[in-house]
């Protein structure tokens, strides 16, 4: 679907986690109607009433035996969702 048809676009907030640990990042949103709360938890995302919400983190990557730092995690994250939403007809606009 090419950008000009995506007409829908999803605010995606992208945040300290909640105990304002420096090495964790929260992504959330609002659910946009056309998708379900089953489509969020099967994509990976928890559920807080209308939102989703996704934490990130620095992690070691077994098959490569190598340590992705917190930014890689989080822009990996980030074109995941845009690849995912953008499948569904949505833009996205990080907050």
């Amino acid at each position: 679907m090419s950008d000009a048809q995506q007409t829908n676009v999803v605010d995606v907030y992208v945040r300290l986690s909640d105990d304002d640990r420096s090495d964790m990042r929260e992504i959330s949103f609002k659910i946009p109607a056309k998708l379900s709360q089953k489509d969020m938890l099967e994509a990976g995302f928890s559920i807080d009433g209308h939102s989703a919400a996704r934490a990130v983190m620095a992690y070691t990557d077994d098959v490569a035996d190598q340590y992705v730092p917190l930014q890689d995690a989080l822009r990996d994250a980030q074109l995941e969702l845009i690849g995912w939403l953008g499948q569904r007809g949505y833009a996205v606009n990080f907050k």
